[in-house]
């Protein structure tokens, strides 16, 4: 869980390296209720600045969650792929195996792995949403 609240802070804090995720999950422990509620508030908090034209602004996770889902694949390589593909989600997601294999430190096996693992979670999410219907 706590590995999965972190992934969720990188996909959508302004800056997602380490370090700075960290000091937001060290901050976000003295937010109440009212400053979760407040949409503005949280985009300051992520590092957007504040104002109501925050509102306007498109905000797309990175990939951080759906790759850390991937089993064996380690943080380091994670942020290798998101950086690659530039933290836009939808690059990754249709990605090929050929792509993923053009990341350093990937490789073949791995790439392959990926992909399969990033299939099989859309299908999942696609089958548990077709149910509800």
């Amino acid at each position: 869980v706590l590995e999965e609240y972190h992934d969720l802070l990188s996909d959508y804090s302004l800056k997602s390296d380490r370090r700075a995720v960290s000091a937001l999950e060290n901050k976000i422990g003295e937010l109440d209720d009212s400053d979760l509620s407040d949409k503005i508030y949280l985009a300051k908090f992520l590092g957007f600045g504040a104002g109501n034209e925050l509102l306007d602004l498109p905000v797309c996770p990175r990939g951080y969650r759906v790759l850390g889902k991937v089993p064996r694949l380690p943080q380091q390589i994670i942020s290798k792929i998101v950086e690659y593909f530039d933290g836009d989600f939808q690059k990754l997601r249709d990605a090929s195996v050929e792509d993923l294999d053009e990341v350093e430190g990937v490789g073949r096996v791995r790439s392959n792995m990926i992909f399969r693992s990033l299939h099989r979670q859309e299908e999942m999410i696609s089958g548990s949403m077709g149910h509800n219907h």
